[in-house]
Protein backbone atom coordinates (compact mmCIF):
# COMPACT_ATOMS: atom_id res chain seq x y z
CA UNK A 1 0.00 0.00 0.00
CA UNK A 2 1.51 3.76 -0.79
CA UNK A 3 1.46 6.22 1.23
CA UNK A 4 -1.14 7.81 -0.65
CA UNK A 5 -3.46 5.01 -0.19
CA UNK A 6 -3.00 5.23 3.09
CA UNK A 7 -3.58 8.91 3.87
CA UNK A 8 -7.06 8.47 1.32
CA UNK A 9 -8.06 5.71 3.81
CA UNK A 10 -7.51 7.80 7.08
CA UNK A 11 -9.16 10.46 5.53
CA UNK A 12 -12.44 8.08 4.57
CA UNK A 13 -11.87 6.84 8.19
CA UNK A 14 -12.13 10.21 9.84
CA UNK A 15 -15.20 11.45 7.23
CA UNK A 16 -17.43 8.29 8.48
CA UNK A 17 -16.43 7.92 11.99
CA UNK A 18 -16.25 11.64 12.48
CA UNK A 19 -13.08 11.59 14.66
CA UNK A 20 -10.00 13.77 14.18
CA UNK A 21 -6.81 12.75 12.65
CA UNK A 22 -4.31 11.28 15.62
CA UNK A 23 -7.01 8.70 16.38
CA UNK A 24 -7.86 8.00 12.94
CA UNK A 25 -4.39 7.21 12.19
CA UNK A 26 -4.42 5.45 15.35
CA UNK A 27 -7.32 3.03 14.41
CA UNK A 28 -5.50 2.66 10.93
CA UNK A 29 -2.62 1.86 12.99
CA UNK A 30 -0.41 3.68 10.09
CA UNK A 31 2.54 5.99 11.35
CA UNK A 32 1.40 9.35 11.82
CA UNK A 33 4.91 10.84 9.83
CA UNK A 34 3.36 8.84 6.77
CA UNK A 35 0.02 11.24 6.94
CA UNK A 36 1.81 14.39 7.49
CA UNK A 37 3.93 14.31 5.27
CA UNK A 38 3.98 16.78 1.79
CA UNK A 39 6.26 16.16 -1.01
CA UNK A 40 8.31 18.82 -1.37
CA UNK A 41 9.30 17.79 -5.03
CA UNK A 42 7.99 20.27 -7.98
CA UNK A 43 5.24 18.76 -9.90
CA UNK A 44 7.38 19.33 -13.13
CA UNK A 45 4.26 20.12 -15.31
CA UNK A 46 6.28 21.17 -18.34
CA UNK A 47 7.96 18.17 -18.49
CA UNK A 48 4.85 15.56 -17.89
CA UNK A 49 3.65 17.99 -21.00
CA UNK A 50 6.18 17.27 -22.99
CA UNK A 51 6.32 13.89 -21.97
CA UNK A 52 2.49 13.46 -22.86
CA UNK A 53 3.19 15.32 -26.21
CA UNK A 54 6.15 12.55 -27.31
CA UNK A 55 4.00 9.83 -26.23
CA UNK A 56 0.91 10.86 -28.20
CA UNK A 57 3.14 11.58 -31.06
CA UNK A 58 4.92 8.18 -30.90
CA UNK A 59 2.80 5.82 -29.19
CA UNK A 60 4.93 2.76 -29.37
CA UNK A 61 8.26 4.67 -28.27
CA UNK A 62 8.64 3.87 -24.67
CA UNK A 63 10.75 5.94 -21.65
CA UNK A 64 13.72 4.88 -22.90
CA UNK A 65 13.41 6.78 -26.50
CA UNK A 66 11.87 9.22 -25.06
CA UNK A 67 14.66 10.15 -22.46
CA UNK A 68 17.13 9.83 -25.49
CA UNK A 69 14.72 12.58 -27.14
CA UNK A 70 14.27 14.81 -24.01
CA UNK A 71 18.07 14.60 -23.81
CA UNK A 72 18.80 15.98 -27.10
CA UNK A 73 15.77 18.89 -26.97
CA UNK A 74 18.38 19.77 -24.01
CA UNK A 75 16.33 18.78 -21.34
CA UNK A 76 18.35 18.17 -17.94
CA UNK A 77 16.56 14.27 -16.79
CA UNK A 78 17.48 11.15 -15.63
CA UNK A 79 16.05 8.24 -17.21
CA UNK A 80 14.75 7.02 -14.06
CA UNK A 81 12.67 10.83 -13.38
CA UNK A 82 11.33 9.87 -17.03
CA UNK A 83 10.39 6.55 -16.01
CA UNK A 84 8.62 7.75 -13.02
CA UNK A 85 6.87 10.38 -14.64
CA UNK A 86 5.95 8.26 -17.70
CA UNK A 87 4.08 5.63 -15.46
CA UNK A 88 2.47 8.31 -12.92
CA UNK A 89 0.70 9.99 -16.43
CA UNK A 90 -0.72 6.28 -17.43
CA UNK A 91 1.49 5.80 -20.40
CA UNK A 92 3.00 2.38 -19.70
CA UNK A 93 1.57 -0.03 -22.15
CA UNK A 94 1.49 -3.83 -21.93
CA UNK A 95 3.30 -6.33 -23.64
CA UNK A 96 1.63 -7.72 -26.94
CA UNK A 97 -0.61 -11.03 -26.57
CA UNK A 98 0.87 -13.61 -29.08
CA UNK A 99 -1.53 -16.83 -29.35
CA UNK A 100 -1.04 -19.86 -30.10
CA UNK A 101 2.73 -19.56 -29.99
CA UNK A 102 3.78 -16.42 -31.78
CA UNK A 103 1.17 -16.68 -34.48
CA UNK A 104 -2.02 -14.64 -34.17
CA UNK A 105 -5.59 -17.13 -33.40
CA UNK A 106 -8.05 -15.11 -35.24
CA UNK A 107 -10.98 -17.10 -32.70
CA UNK A 108 -9.45 -15.28 -29.72
CA UNK A 109 -10.28 -11.51 -29.36
CA UNK A 110 -7.39 -10.13 -28.18
CA UNK A 111 -5.88 -11.39 -31.26
CA UNK A 112 -8.08 -9.78 -33.73
CA UNK A 113 -7.60 -6.38 -32.13
CA UNK A 114 -3.78 -7.02 -32.65
CA UNK A 115 -4.96 -7.47 -36.31
CA UNK A 116 -7.24 -4.31 -36.69
CA UNK A 117 -4.21 -2.20 -35.78
CA UNK A 118 -2.41 -0.64 -38.41
CA UNK A 119 0.74 -2.87 -38.88
CA UNK A 120 -2.17 -5.20 -40.45
CA UNK A 121 -3.82 -3.10 -42.24
CA UNK A 122 -6.17 -1.42 -39.64
CA UNK A 123 -9.46 -2.04 -41.93
CA UNK A 124 -10.72 -5.20 -39.49
CA UNK A 125 -9.93 -7.72 -42.81
CA UNK A 126 -8.39 -10.21 -40.41
CA UNK A 127 -8.07 -14.01 -42.34
CA UNK A 128 -7.32 -12.65 -45.58
CA UNK A 129 -10.90 -12.66 -46.53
Amino acid sequence: MTARERRQVVRKVQAAAGVSEPKAVRFTGFARSTIRYRSKREPQEELRTRIRALAAERPRWGYRMLHMVLRREGWAVNRKRVQRLYREEGLVQGHPVLCSWGTPSFAHPRCQDLLKSPPFGGGGEAAGA
